[in-house]
């Protein structure tokens, strides 16, 4: 699962900072991926499986 997780996450990682090239908005790209990854952990952290 963790590496599902961090194939999507450098995928859209990379799609975003291609788009944001595109629109000159560089490192918007880290930015999302980085949201990605919090609000993953956040929906894992509340949606604890015991």
């Amino acid at each position: 699962m963790e590496i599902l997780f961090f194939v999507i996450s450098v995928l859209v990682g990379v799609l975003t900072e291609g788009v944001a090239v595109k629109v000159n908005m560089a490192g918007l790209g880290i930015m999302v991926e980085i949201a990605l990854v919090g609000a993953v952990i956040l929906w894992n952290i509340r949606h604890n499986k015991k």
